[in-house]
């Protein structure tokens, strides 16, 4: 007897204008999967995926996941360039498809396509957050960071809380981790890179 075993194939979609016929179904995964106290308005997103790069001359992602063609997953980054910084954000998978292995291949094209897109980046940050009034990681917000930590990233150790999503919804306010990579050997950071970073994913992000 022979046993064939079958590989699933992985790609990513760069969205660079609304009117792609696959955002909106994009866009409807990324809401049924995402808390409403920390998910951006649709209006905004679909706004600045037309906006952003012209206003601001930075480059905003929008980006489908799709395994065996099938559309499953949602995640926004952004490049800042006087910092020289990716930010990863929103990595949202199907209920049915939230398994290590996808998560993984997930952050993976991810990270390789805008290590591509930005060979002269100098850091890359993701922020995962805790939950709603958590004081502590809940079980997917650990995984996620495990997650990213096969990566390479590591856990910035200094207090960090995701910014309210709208002055007047202080809910959305929430503890978080801030995740770092660099291509090169990262032990420490100093303050000054900490707080530099944090002042561009709240103000320029």
């Amino acid at each position: 007897l022979s046993m064939t075993s079958f590989r699933s194939s992985y790609r990513l979609k760069r969205f660079t204008t609304s009117r792609d016929p696959d955002f909106a179904a994009a866009l409807l995964i990324y809401v049924r999967n995402t808390p409403a106290n920390v998910r951006t308005d649709t209006n905004e997103i679909t706004y600045w995926l037309d906006q952003f790069s012209g206003k601001f001359g930075d480059e905003f992602y929008v980006f489908g996941f799709y395994r065996d063609r099938e559309l499953v997953g949602y995640a926004e980054a952004a490049y800042l360039r006087e910092e020289r910084l990716i930010a990863f954000d929103y990595l949202t998978l199907d209920e049915a498809y939230r398994r290590n292995n996808v998560f993984y291949e997930f952050v993976d094209h991810l990270k390789r396509y805008l290590e591509n897109e930005h060979p002269e980046y100098r850091y890359a940050v993701a922020e995962i957050t805790y939950g709603s009034n958590q004081e502590y990681p809940s079980q997917e917000s650990r995984l996620r960071t495990r997650l990213f930590k096969l990566q390479g990233f590591k856990v910035i150790r200094a207090p960090y809380y995701q910014p309210r999503m709208e002055l007047d919804d202080p809910e959305s306010e929430m503890k978080a981790d801030l995740l770092i990579y660099s291509t090169g050997d990262l032990e420490k950071l100093r303050t000054e890179t900490y707080l530099s970073i944090v002042h561009a994913i709240y103000y320029k992000y």
